[in-house]
């Protein structure tokens, strides 16, 4: 499954030219996920390979930073109810709410839940870090940080710096990038 994930990405998102990442970094290629993401066929096999990875982990929750988490966490949210199971999902504002509720973090999950962070690509991690700092300070338990693609950019290690145990899916070595 995940020789598909990484042709569907080549296939789908992936996009040359010149690009300012979010970490400021510039690059000759773009790693658009939301085309992956917001692909049916794509979200589908994305659902199965995350809950399938992380099913024998105990966590009450799959979440992540809006707005790239959003489809990724309805993706295993639908995997997982598709089988019958009972999972729950959130995600996290970059900064809290100024009317309603006045919530960074959204969804059914409370304080002392088990979580799994979910992101769609990162670089070197900080806007990864900002979120998974606001779910701790909230009292959620983060059992795991996944990402679809590490660019290998000092992301893994910023996360471990961090406190964070974190895994990805796929690489751009995987892609054949660098």
């Amino acid at each position: 499954m995940k020789e598909k994930l990484i042709e569907m990405i080549k296939e789908k998102a992936l996009l040359t030219g010149e690009f300012t990442l979010a970490s400021g970094r510039k690059s000759s290629y773009y790693l658009d996920l939301r085309r992956l993401t917001l692909d049916s066929l794509a979200a589908a096999l994305i659902g199965k390979l995350i809950f399938e990875r992380y099913e024998i982990l105990d966590y009450d929750a799959f979440g992540g930073p809006a707005v790239g988490a959003v489809p990724i966490v309805g993706a295993v949210l639908n995997h997982a109810g598709t089988h019958g199971i009972d999972l729950k999902g959130f995600f996290v504002r970059r900064e809290v709410k100024e009317h309603g509720t006045n919530k960074q973090i959204e969804g059914p999950v409370e304080p002392g839940d088990k979580v799994v962070i979910v992101e769609d690509t990162t670089t070197t991690a900080g806007s990864l870090i900002k979120c998974c700092d606001a779910a701790r300070y909230f009292g959620l338990d983060i059992v795991k940080v996944l990402v679809i693609i590490d660019r290998l950019e000092g992301a893994k290690e910023n996360m471990k710096n961090a406190g964070y145990d974190y895994d990805a899916l796929v690489t751009t070595e995987d892609l054949g990038l660098k």
